[in-house]
């Protein structure tokens, strides 16, 4: 575990949802936005003259994107809610609220 984990990610019911947590993690959620903006804000006029050339910032996008919740999955607190659902229903099952 980490001593104090960037973001916080909730993973269960086929979803995953990761929130910043503290400073670090708001600083690289806009690190993160703003490299993708800036990759498909700087290819604008580029792809005006050729539609095809879209192929390249969007693949450069989907990389900074993959890398970003690889990083933030390494640098959170997980909390599964399946897990979470599953000790309720056992608990209710016993007979405890």
């Amino acid at each position: 575990m980490m001593d104090d984990p960037w973001f916080t990610t909730y993973r269960g019911r086929g979803k995953l949802q990761i929130t910043p947590r503290n400073a670090a993690g708001w600083i690289a959620t806009a690190v993160m936005v703003l490299l993708t903006t800036g990759v498909m804000l700087g290819t604008v006029p580029l792809v005006a003259t050729q539609p095809v050339l879209i192929i390249l910032p969007m693949l450069a996008t989907m990389t900074i994107l993959f890398v970003f919740i690889r990083f933030a999955m390494a640098r959170s607190e997980t909390i599964n809610i399946d897990e979470i659902a599953e000790e309720i229903r056992a608990r209710r099952a016993r007979g405890g609220k």
